[in-house]
């Protein structure tokens, strides 16, 4: 089990101190950072990202299951919330 990465992997390309020194330190400690697939997906905008590219490169990416995808859905429709990254990574 690894440390969540969340929001913080959209800094990558922004080059922001904090998440590259996080990433640095769980990776120093054997705690692969973990992205979930729906924060990627909302990150990634083609092309060459090479910060975010290398940031990838040490995490692991959680798949969103369809169990966890009914879930997140049957929340956000509670929450009148239409952000479904921001559903699946609160909590």
């Amino acid at each position: 089990m690894g440390v969540a990465v969340v929001k913080r992997s959209v800094s990558a390309e922004r080059d922001d101190r904090i998440m590259w020194s996080l990433h640095r330190a769980a990776l120093r400690r054997g705690l692969p950072p973990t992205v979930p697939a729906a924060v990627l997906a909302e990150s990634w905008r083609g092309g060459p990202q090479a910060k975010l590219s290398r940031l990838l490169k040490g995490c692991d990416v959680e798949d969103l299951t369809k169990t966890q995808a009914r879930a997140v859905g049957a929340l956000a429709a509670r929450a009148r919330h239409d952000d479904i990254v921001d559903v699946t990574t609160t909590g």
